[in-house]
């Protein structure tokens, strides 16, 4: 697929105070604003009303380039990664609330807190910022570097290759570690979730159509001024995993053989009843995993969602159109609408219903077309 990263992710949203059962398939009267990153310095802002009515405001533009989004601390926060840092956002996209990642130059005097800094008080390495995961509620942030093989994003020579780090919301640094030695050399093969106070990546190994499974935690206090990791080589030769995501407890991969748990082990089960398809991007949130097959090989996309209540899955909804071959992203807003992330455009589908069962298939409704055709990824935030 000819698009990077940020596709990765649907943006979490666990505003459950104002949704009915905590679904997002009840309408909550709330304004939000869905944030896409159109190009590299640009986003742009569909603010939804409180009516339910749609409406475009004036684009963002960034002085740098943006590598992802992410919705932060239950939607009251837009995370804006860039390749040196994660600007945590208000509801205009414009000001940020607080800095994360950013590295301190050596030496400035009186840094703190000084997250990046090891024992010694000089830098522990020089990011590459590619990929920012949040957590289910938002609270927790892995950020993923890699100055991959050709420096694609013109990032400082030296910066890290293959090395994350889990934040809090709040700034704090849980954990940063490398990874084992580079198994692939194409960023887009990395995936991240964060299930817990852990961080699972899924990598590419080599050429081979198997991957690695990675979980790094914690290995002390991280208030003793002293950060380190423990990174757990879970299992060396899964299936290709195309893409990871947690919902509840449970950790999923995207592989060609559809939607599959995975164990703490590290090891796949059988795919899951309803996602037995290829699938190439999940996203969760609001009870709802959705699974993106994007059919190379065809000329229509699809978009499998399925509700779980406990630990079944009770409602299965299936979107199928050739404008969703060419999905960018997804996102699930608290006004019972899955909001889809075209090149050009957004299109939104109304979820009315669905988490009780009555299954019916929604038509598109278009939301904005005033996109430059380079969308790249999206997230929400709420005033």
């Amino acid at each position: 697929m000819p698009v990077p990263n940020p596709l990765r992710r649907l943006a979490t949203v666990a505003l459950c105070a104002a949704l009915t059962a905590c679904t997002g398939t009840e309408e909550s009267g709330r304004a939000f604003n869905v944030v896409v990153q159109d190009g590299e310095t640009t986003l742009r802002l569909v603010g939804v009303q409180d009516t339910g009515a749609p409406s475009a405001s004036a684009p963002v533009t960034t002085a740098s380039r943006v590598t992802d989004l992410a919705t932060v601390e239950a939607g009251f926060l837009l995370g804006v990664a860039f390749t040196d840092r994660l600007e945590l956002r208000g509801a205009n996209a414009t000001t940020p609330v607080r800095t994360i990642g950013a590295v301190v130059p050596a030496g400035t005097p009186g840094a703190s807190p000084a997250p990046d800094y090891n024992r010694n008080g000089l830098p522990d390495y020089v990011p590459c910022y590619r990929q920012v995961e949040p957590n289910q509620s938002g609270t927790r942030l892995a950020l993923f570097s890699d100055i991959g093989a050709n420096n694609d994003l013109g990032c400082p020579a030296g910066a890290r290759e293959q090395w994350v780090a889990l934040y809090a919301s709040s700034g704090t640094l849980l954990f940063n570690a490398l990874l084992p030695a580079p198994l692939t050399t194409d960023p887009r093969d990395v995936h991240l979730a964060v299930l817990g106070e852990d961080l699972f990546v899924a990598r590419r190994s080599g050429a081979l159509e198997v991957s690695e499974i990675d979980r790094i935690r914690a290995d002390g206090n991280p208030n003793d001024g002293v950060v380190r990791a423990q990174v757990d080589v879970l299992n060396t030769s899964t299936p290709l995993i195309r893409d990871l995501a947690v919902l509840g407890s449970t950790l999923y991969a995207a592989t060609e053989a559809g939607v599959r748990t995975v164990a703490a082990s590290g090891v796949l089960g059988d795919p899951v009843a309803g996602f037995t398809e290829r699938a190439d991007r999940l996203w969760t949130a609001q009870g709802i995993l959705a699974a993106w097959n994007g059919n190379p090989t065809g000329s229509t996309g699809t978009l499998t969602l399925r509700y779980r209540s406990g630990d079944d899955f009770t409602s299965t909804l299936v979107l199928t159109s050739t404008s969703l071959q060419n999905l960018r992203d997804v996102v699930i807003g608290p006004d019972g609408y899955l909001y889809v992330i075209l090149p050009g455009s957004v299109q939104r589908y109304d979820l009315s219903g669905f988490s009780r069962g009555n299954i019916r298939t929604p038509s598109p409704e278009a939301v904005s077309s005033g996109l430059q055709g380079d969308a790249r990824a999206a997230a929400y935030v709420v005033p």
